[in-house]
């Protein structure tokens, strides 16, 4: 049977503000909203969902977060994501009695990015957001909210990417989970170096210089998808493919043929940041799968299945790797 203390609100992408509910009486008090559900735009044929847009049928990791919705008076903190599900856990803070949150489709900020009318952006939108709010419950200091939550998704370093973000919320979610996941399979496979195993002494440093380099490579990849988010490229390919079409017709004016090719120079560049982002992407794929193979050697040793000796192989497995890591740098065209 449905929790009838659960109320379940449609959210439109009309840009109307839907209220939650309202504390009452307290500023000790703080609400769980879970959110489902996609939108679609006719304009830039992407579909958003609660925290990210993507293209229909493209990798999950081409995905981008973007702010779908805004919250009043704060924007809760993000603390359960599923992409494929597009289900997402917010927690709202406390706040001061009386007050009521509320959120709505953030229509203003697709006017600001497409550069068109609101009531075309609300025509071009469809689809809605289902959110299931649960009753005010006694604020708890967010440690201890996130620890005596089992239903949050700890595995595969989803916790640690969640209190990671609180501190710094700095990578998108995919990359935050696959540094959690190398990080977590770096300790696994220091943990398998006893003190006894002498000869394997040296992996366990360079297993840490390979882990760092992870989140190094991490921060890139961010920077290249910061850069590439701050233009559209649908709407520069619009763009420039309406002004070819009328340099074929009738000819352009001066100042509309330098438009132009202000706009190729634009897709040319965006074109090789994505380039830059796939060879990073490719790269950050082949550490965790050197140190997924450098963990189960090392259990395979630890087990007594295999001799010693792999210290050699695998220090030279993990050296190769640190040193991609430096050209991947010198080569990012992006600060480190």
């Amino acid at each position: 049977m449905p929790d009838a203390s659960r109320e379940i609100i449609s959210i439109q992408p009309d840009g109307n503000r839907i209220v939650l509910p309202a504390q009452s009486g307290t500023d000790t008090r703080s609400i769980r909203i879970e959110l489902r559900g996609t939108l679609r735009c006719a304009y830039d044929g992407l579909e958003y969902d609660a925290v990210y847009r993507y293209r229909p049928g493209a990798p999950v990791r081409e995905a981008v977060e973007h702010a779908t919705l805004a919250w009043q008076p704060r924007a809760p903190q993000l603390v359960e994501a599923e992409f494929e599900a597009h289900r997402y856990v917010f927690w709202m803070p406390a706040f001061a009695a009386g007050t009521s949150a509320d959120v709505r489709v953030d229509v203003d900020r697709l006017v600001d990015e497409f550069l068109i009318p609101p009531s075309e952006v609300r025509l071009s939108l469809s689809g809605r957001f289902e959110a299931t709010v649960d009753p005010p419950v006694e604020a708890a200091p967010w440690p201890a909210a996130f620890a005596a939550a089992p239903a949050l998704a700890l595995a595969a370093g989803v916790g640690w990417v969640i209190q990671r973000r609180m501190r710094a919320a700095a990578l998108d979610f995919d990359l935050e989970a696959q540094v959690a996941r190398i990080a977590g399979k770096a300790e696994a496979a220091r943990a398998a170096v006893t003190r006894a195993d002498g000869r394997l002494a040296p992996i366990r440093a360079r297993l840490r210089a390979v882990e760092a380099g992870a989140e190094t490579l991490a921060r890139q990849i961010q920077q290249l998808r910061g850069a590439r988010r701050l233009h559209s490229e649908q709407a520069l390919q619009r763009d420039a493919a309406a002004l070819e079409q009328r340099l074929q017709a009738s000819g352009l004016s001066e100042e509309e043929a330098l438009t132009l090719a202000d706009k190729r120079r634009s897709l040319d560049a965006l074109a090789s940041l994505e380039r830059s982002e796939q060879r990073l992407a490719a790269r950050l794929n082949r550490l965790e799968a050197v140190v997924e193979s450098a963990l189960a050697s090392l259990q395979t040793v630890r087990a007594g299945a295999m001799e010693p000796p792999v210290r050699e192989s695998l220090c030279r497995s993990l050296d190769a790797e640190v040193r991609a890591l430096r050209e991947a740098r010198g080569g990012a065209g992006v600060s480190g």
